[in-house]
Parts: structure tokens; sequence; C-alpha cells
């Protein structure tokens, strides 16, 4: 695991964090749990997450994988008669629209394969594209780059499987005050998921009945019959009383707790390790190990919301294209040195040319030894010229706001700036871009402009053509930063 991550668990109730340091061993290396209550809201709980985190490690444009719960995910088993990629996320969302109480346009859909051949057995899971774009829009507004958007049982179960790699068939359950995950597994192999959406705290024997009930039927349908020897409990309900032995009761099956930096044998940094709470934090731990692929795991980061892995996706054309260049400039240097003396006597007649303009713009000055030099020196003097005044004699330049806003924006987004005006009161840019948080990316950027405040994104819309995004910034001139005149 070369980079640190951090993984983020938004439940209804509480912000939970964790930062795993990279390397061979990944280990703990901060963590922070904060209620979500009425005044702040969300945003203050998450932002105050944040701030305990930087408390115990650097957390500055780390990668981020983030669940807002799984209460608005939906699964479901579907098997898909070819095995392409492609062609499987085109089909999804219509497979699943039975399942789903909203248009098939507003459906944000990810599979997990189960099995492949001539046809593909998957788990499908599927929320709302307004559920993402929320999600996402947040993490922005927080700073953080969220590259994966998971379901947080999903990747508790779907990590401790490729972890612990057990042999047998087995029932998994993640418990949180308002919702149960519910999910059977056949060895290493994760083979179904129900999102019980209701609070078992005070019915433990209606939540042994969902699971009697989710066996009995998957093992009618299925052959060979599913024979769980045990039931493995994550989530905040493992602190409920009576929950195991109702549980084991009913079922007949016993109940063990996940405990993933135990099970895992993961280390821990001494000045986190005091107030570490297993059942609240292991979601948060889980999406900051577990990374889905193409086919593996889910990432509701699907469709518009996909990430641009420009490298990845460019990779191969760069290359060609800087061994052409890399040809193309020997073959330039070879012909410039064979060609000095003609190049030579080109600088000459450049030169001679030079001092004519000089001549015919100066309206006969002399120049006085480079007629270049002389006529940028002009050129500087004017561009000090003011084109609005600012207070107390302070000036400000166009030019200057046009060098801010190319400082301002990040040199490796794709950005394409459509209209601009400026005028004494405000800056107001509109343009597109590829990627939703994008925006926010320069909105960010010139905000660490000095000669700009009260920078604001205005608004951030999907654009007719695929993967353009249309956003408009209003900024105002900080007028004390301009030249003197």
């Amino acid at each position: 695991m070369p980079e640190n991550r951090l993984g983020l668990d938004i439940q209804s109730d509480s912000v939970r964090a964790v930062v795993i340091g990279g390397g061979l061993k990944p280990r703990v290396a901060a963590h922070a749990q904060v209620e979500v209550n009425g005044q702040g809201g969300l945003a203050l709980a998450l932002n105050k997450a944040l701030e305990d985190l930087g408390g115990q490690t650097d957390v500055d444009r780390i990668p981020c994988s983030v669940s807002f719960g799984d209460a608005n995910t939906s699964f479901k088993n579907v098997v898909i008669p070819f095995s392409e990629a492609k062609k499987i996320r085109q089909v999804l969302p219509f497979e699943l629209e039975s399942l789903i109480p909203y248009k098939v346009e507003e459906a944000v859909p990810d599979y997990h394969v189960i099995r492949k051949g001539d046809h593909t057995e998957c788990l499908a899971a599927v929320t709302t594209a307004f559920e993402v774009g929320g999600a996402l829009e947040i993490m922005a507004n927080a700073g953080l780059n969220a590259d994966i958007l998971a379901p947080s049982g999903a990747s508790k179960v779907l990590g401790y499987l490729a972890w612990a790699q057990p042999k047998e068939d087995g029932v998994f359950l993640d418990v949180e005050r308002d919702r149960v995950l519910l999910g059977l597994f056949s060895g290493k192999d994760l083979i179904l998921l129900r999102n019980l959406r209701q609070n078992f705290e005070g019915n433990l024997k209606a939540l042994a009945g969902q699971i009697n009930l989710t066996i009995r039927a998957f093992t009618e349908k299925n052959k060979p019959a599913f024979n769980p020897k045990a039931i493995y409990c994550a989530g905040a309900g493992m602190n409920w009383e009576n929950l195991q032995d109702a549980v084991q009761e009913q079922t007949g099956l016993p109940l063990k707790e996940i405990n993933l930096t135990r099970d895992l044998q993961l280390p821990m940094e001494g000045r986190v390790a005091g107030n570490w709470d297993s059942s609240a934090m292991d979601g948060a731990l889980a999406l900051a190990l577990y990374h889905p692929t193409e086919t593996t795991g889910f990432n509701m980061r699907q469709g518009p919301f996909a990430v641009r892995r420009r490298w990845e996706q460019y990779k191969g054309w760069v290359i060609h294209v800087s061994i052409l260049l890399a040809i193309l400039l020997a073959a330039f240097g070879v012909r410039y040195f064979a060609n000095k003396s003609v190049q030579e006597a080109k600088i000459a007649s450049l030169k001679s040319q030079i001092e004519e303009v000089y001549q015919s713009a100066m309206e006969g000055r002399a120049s006085s030894g480079d007629p270049l030099a002389a006529m940028m020196s002009e050129m500087e003097a004017l561009s000090q010229a003011p084109i609005f005044p600012g207070a107390e004699g302070a000036n400000v330049q166009v030019v200057d706001v046009l060098k801010a806003i190319s400082d301002g924006i990040p040199p490796a987004l794709n950005v394409k700036i459509t209209s601009f005006s400026v005028n004494p009161e405000r800056v107001e840019i509109n343009g597109e871009t590829d990627a939703y948080e994008s925006a926010t990316e320069i909105k960010t950027g010139l905000e660490r402009q000095p000669l700009f405040e009260d920078v604001s994104l205005q608004s951030v819309t999907a654009g007719k053509d695929p993967g353009v995004w249309k956003f408009r910034i209003k900024a105002q001139v900080q007028k004390e930063s301009g030249t003197n005149s």
C-alpha cells in the first residue's frame, strides 16, 4: 500500500475518520469520531473531524475514500449474458429498473463480479445521482479529493473476506442505528447483500428472523445448499445489550465480532491507540484499506461522476508523442549545427529588422545599444497605466487581474475560459472543465491569490456534451493590491 489514504464513514449521527499510513505494512496513523448535532450539522462535524486528524498527522491533499452510509443504497444479484465490462455497465441500470423507485436516468449503479464465464453473475449496487452529486459537493467544499465513493458496510465485508480468506460459508452483519447490512459469503466470495432499513435495537428477534429467512430463501434457490458455520458481526450495534445472545439463540449459529485491527494485526501508533473503538471505526478503516477495481468492490463514482484518470487514459499516446518529439529535436539539432553560418546571417538580418521597427515605433529616437530592450521598457511603462482607479491613489490593471487568474488555475486541470468581465466592483469568470470537482479546485486556487477576495462558485452545471461541466465564479478585487500611479 504505497500511499496514505483517508477513510470517511459518514453516518446520520456521526462522522468517523481514519488515516492509514502507507508502506509495506499499513498502519493506523490517525482517527477521529465526531457526533453530528443540530447546531452545526454535518458540515461542522466534518470540519471538526478533519481538524482532529490534522493534529495527529498530515492530511493536506490526501486521497479519500468516503461513504455516506448504506441507507440509500440497494443491492441485487443479477446475471448478465456477456462478460465485457463496457457492455455490463450499459445494461446494468435496466437490470435494476424493477428495484429502484426512480427513473433509470437518475440511477448510478456499480457491480461486483461473483462468477464470470460466458455470462457474468454479479452483485449490483445502485443509488441516485442526487445522492452521489450531493456527497461529492460536500467533500469538495471541505477541500477533499474523494476519488472513491463506496457503501461502508459492503467495503467492510469485502475487505474482511479479502484479508481473512475464510474457507467456510458464513453470514455477515453490519449493524448501525438506522440499518443492518446482511450478507452471505461462501469462502472468500461474497454472494448476497441485503439492506434492511430498520432499527432493530428494540426487536432483536425480528433481526434473527430476517437472518433465518435470508438463509432459507437462498438455500432453496441455489444448489448445492448454503451451509453457514457462523455469523460475523461488525458495526456500532455490537454494543447493543443482548445482541449476541438473542441472535445465537434464534439462529443456532455462533456470533463472532469482527475487529479489523485485531484480525489483520494492524499496527497502531501509540497516541491514537488509547481511545480506538473497533465497532465504530471499522467502517472508516475498511474504506481506507479496501480499494475497489473495475470488477470487484463498489465505487459509485460512475458515469458523469467518474474520476478522470488522465495519465492512465493518455499514457500510451504521451509516450509515442514524446519519442516522436525527441526524434524531431535531434534532427533539428543536426540541421542547426550544419547550417550555423546560415543562422548567423539570419540573426544579423533580424537585428536589422528590429532596429527598423524601433525607429518606426519610437519616431526616430536613437536606441541605446539594444532596441528590443528599449521597446520592452516602453511597453512596461504602458502596462502600468491604470485601467480603473483604486483607493488612496492605488490603481488596478487588467493585466494584473489576468495574471492572478492564470496563476490561480492549477496547471494540471483542463480548463477553457469562455468569457471574462471586470469592473471596479468585481470579476466574473465563465468557463468549462472536464470534471465536477475541478470547478472547486479553480475556486480554491483563486482564493489563494492576494489580488482576490470573497471568491464564490456561483454554479456548476453539466454541459450538453459528455464530460463537460460549465462553471461561473465571481470575486472582488482587493483594490489596495493595485499598482500605485
